[in-house]
């Protein structure tokens, strides 16, 4: 594990703990936990909760051994309820006063039970809203998109992040929906897997299983650089996907690029990286970008068609406002700018928390109309 990463679990056990003091303050006043011996209690569980996500994580990239697995799926799926705890706990203390004023103080076990109920019925739908893979259906018009490629069809998902939640079997579903929609082509614009310590190869190996006659396509994300970039690259080819690194292939007279996700400030290495290439900005382009940033750049290199993921629409809500925020609107969806189109993914798997409110887990089909 790296500095940055270690300084990110800090301030991400930082958060955790003020958060999960707030739920218990709230719990013990709305409740009424007056006895010394059960605040002591709803504390030590909600401590050990705090902390359980960070342990497990740092477990999760030195072992893939089952029970290191469950823990961290287990944490992380209690990341996802305490989520919406918080949420809970927050407008109760909002409406404490009105209750104060119209309802009696002998009114806040009752409130408490009712917004903790509603988080609990948040979460099981969050749960089955992210095992739930549903298609999206887009129309893309591209400039001079060769006569072979009008009426083909791509097939566009992001963020599996295959790891210690989402193992090969989920990637198997993700690749029998895919074949039924019978793609000419697939892209895959980075994370398909999450970073813990994993075989790559076993994981990917259900994409050897996807059929497209133009080919399979990948780019690489910030969490396959976390997984070992240079073992997910060789994975993913053994799995018979062509993983562009900042490359352009030719596929039936279109331009396709894969360009790596990095650190830095997109916007300023976008274009002297699309230079290095044998690229021609006259000519149609797809280009797999893993984050939907840059965008001015990609239209003004002369990008046609720019498919991103990254951003899982915030994945929990409110998250989805401020990743459109952060993102200028291009955090999900179709959007155009200029002669620029850009399709960003929600992305079909998960990160943290395998919940999903602000967003849906979404596999893209585009039929390409000219």
């Amino acid at each position: 594990m790296g500095k940055g990463f270690i300084l990110f679990l800090c301030v991400v056990a930082a958060v955790l703990g003020v958060l999960h003091f707030f739920v218990w303050k709230t719990a013990v006043l709305f409740f009424e936990v007056t006895g010394g011996a059960g605040q002591i209690a709803l504390g030590f569980a909600l401590t050990i909760l705090a902390m359980s996500f960070i342990l497990a994580s740092i477990l999760s990239h030195r072992s893939d051994a089952a029970p290191v697995r469950f823990w961290y799926t287990a944490s992380a799926v209690w990341l996802g309820i305490f989520h919406h705890l918080v949420i809970a706990s927050g407008l109760m203390w909002l409406v404490f006063p009105f209750v104060l004023k119209y309802g009696g103080i002998e009114r806040l076990p009752t409130l408490a039970g009712v917004f903790f109920l509603g988080a609990a019925i948040a979460s099981a739908f969050a749960a089955w809203n992210a095992n739930r893979i549903t298609v999206r259906e887009l129309s893309v018009r591209v400039r001079d998109l060769p006569d072979s490629w009008r009426g083909k069809t791509a097939v566009v998902f992001s963020d599996v992040h295959l790891g210690h939640v989402h193992a090969a079997r989920f990637l198997e579903r993700v690749v029998t929906r895919v074949s039924t929609l019978a793609p000419d082509v697939v892209f895959i614009p980075g994370d398909l897997f999450d970073g813990p310590k994993i075989d790559m190869a076993a994981s990917a190996a259900p994409l050897k299983k996807l059929h497209a006659p133009l080919g399979v396509y990948c780019s690489i994300g910030n969490h396959d650089l976390f997984a070992g970039v240079e073992k997910a690259t060789e994975a993913l080819a053994a799995s018979g996907v062509t993983v562009l690194r900042d490359a352009v292939r030719e596929v039936a007279g279109v331009q396709v690029i894969g360009v790596d996700y990095r650190m830095a400030e997109m916007e300023e290495e976008l274009t002297p990286i699309l230079s290095r290439m044998a690229f021609d900005p006259t000519r149609p382009s797809i280009m797999l970008h893993h984050a939907p940033v840059a965008i001015e750049q990609s239209a003004k290199a002369g990008i046609s068609l720019q498919l991103s993921g990254h951003s899982h629409q915030g994945q929990l809500w409110p998250f989805n406002y401020l990743t459109r925020l952060v993102y200028g609107g291009y955090d999900g969806g179709l959007r155009v700018a200029g002669g620029l189109v850009v399709y960003t993914s929600p992305g079909v798997g998960t990160w943290g928390p395998p919940l999903r409110t602000g967003s849906r887990a979404e596999v893209a089909r585009i039929h390409f109309i000219g």
